[in-house]
């Protein structure tokens, strides 16, 4: 198996559906069909293009299908809700062949499945139906902190900050060292006014971060999605080991343990690319089975060294560090043990009982038995048949 493969799938099939790129916009302009293969990238630049919007992550080359029947974290879910909740209707080929169209009103058990347990379990997708808002206007951007700055940073945040973000604003931070000896801490300021607001109360709330301690490197501006993603670097591929939990949030705890790390000069990469799930994407919403619907934190963690394939050391080294953090942000007790998302945190770190709860995956289980009797999808998330 080659190709973009995060959650570790060693043998079976890759199917490449870049080619299936197109967005097709309804009449009413509320909703618009997308092929399953097309890229975050493309999406926002058609439908900024006809001066309309879907909330979508915040990196250009991820596939928006799975980005979406995962769950859909991202800098708009506090405001629109997550990539779930946009997921209106699909068509996809099941495992004995049929081409199958699924909606509210046709085969609405399949549809409540794929809204949070959609990838690589059920058939393949070739298409969704999402819904589509008028153009917002955005202040967008990031300010970035360098290493010496974190503890006032992180300690600040924690405490005036993290639990009282207004909806409008994700919470997104990404902390990481892309050079080795210099570790950054981006915090992705992406400030969605409502329907009918200006976007006044975004100025204002970027100067209550910018009382933040420390010196900030800004880079934000009144700008549309698409410039913005055009302007974020396209990461090259790389072996990667990864490690992962959940949180309550960026509690003082957790910060403590963030701030001790990347201080020893070695040469390993750690990225923690860090989403924070609060208004509108805590929503309940029966029908998805996407079950974190309360307030949380992402903490993935992605390490490598470019070596680690060919070099035991590099290997050891890279496996060793990630164990070690995420020992450390476990004895917080401000994890949320065995809970996990599988789009971006590896089934080690996964419990799927204490994710989706026995009723969802007892649901689920029934669905898969109805859809794919043979287990011919097998290399999906969750691994329905997991008993943990």
């Amino acid at each position: 198996m080659t190709g973009r493969n995060l959650i570790g799938v060693e043998t079976g099939v890759l199917l490449d559906l870049r080619s299936l790129s197109s967005v097709s916009i309804a009449e009413d302009k509320a909703s618009a069909i997308v092929g399953a293969g097309i890229l975050t990238r493309d999406l926002a630049s058609t439908i900024t293009a006809a001066g309309l919007f879907t909330p979508i992550g915040w990196h250009p080359m991820v596939g928006y299908a799975g980005w979406a029947m995962g769950g859909g974290y991202g800098m708009f879910s506090s405001a629109y809700g997550l990539g779930v909740d946009q997921i209106l209707g699909a068509r996809l080929v099941t495992a004995d062949g049929s081409i199958i169209d699924v909606d509210e009103t046709s085969h609405p058990d399949l549809l409540w499945a794929i809204r949070g347990a959609g990838n690589g379990i059920w058939g393949v997708v070739t298409q969704l139906k999402i819904k589509i808002y008028p153009q917002p206007k955005l202040l967008i951007g990031t300010l970035q902190y360098q290493k010496e700055d974190w503890p006032l940073v992180m300690m600040d945040w924690a405490e005036r900050f993290e639990a009282n973000l207004p909806i409008e604003f994700a919470g997104d931070i990404y902390l990481r060292n892309p050079t080795i000896d210099r570790p950054e801490m981006t915090f992705f300021f992406a400030w969605c006014a409502k329907p009918g607001e200006d976007i006044e109360l975004g100025y204002e709330f970027l100067d209550r971060m910018r009382s933040l301690p420390g010196s900030a490197t800004e880079r934000i501006s009144e700008v549309d999605l698409a410039s913005f993603l055009r302007s974020i670097p396209s990461a090259q591929s790389a072996p990667v080991h990864l490690r992962g939990v959940i949180t309550t949030g960026l509690t003082k705890a957790v910060a403590s343990v963030l701030n001790r790390q990347w201080n020893e000069p070695r040469p390993l990469y750690m990225g923690i690319p860090s989403h924070f799930a609060h208004g509108q994407a805590v929503q309940p919403n029966p029908k998805a089975c996407f079950p974190l619907r309360y307030p949380h934190r992402l903490f993935p963690l992605v390490c490598s060294h470019p070596d680690m394939l060919k070099d035991k050391y590099f290997e050891s080294a890279v496996t060793a560090m990630a164990d070690r953090v995420v020992r450390e942000l476990k004895d917080t007790t401000d994890v949320l043990e065995g809970v996990s998302y599988g789009s971006l945190i590896p089934a080690i770190d996964t419990e799927i009982t204490a994710t989706f709860g026995t009723e969802a995956l007892n649901r689920l289980r029934a669905l898969k038995a109805l859809y794919d009797p043979t287990g011919l999808f097998s290399g999906g998330y969750p691994a329905l048949d997991r008993t943990t």
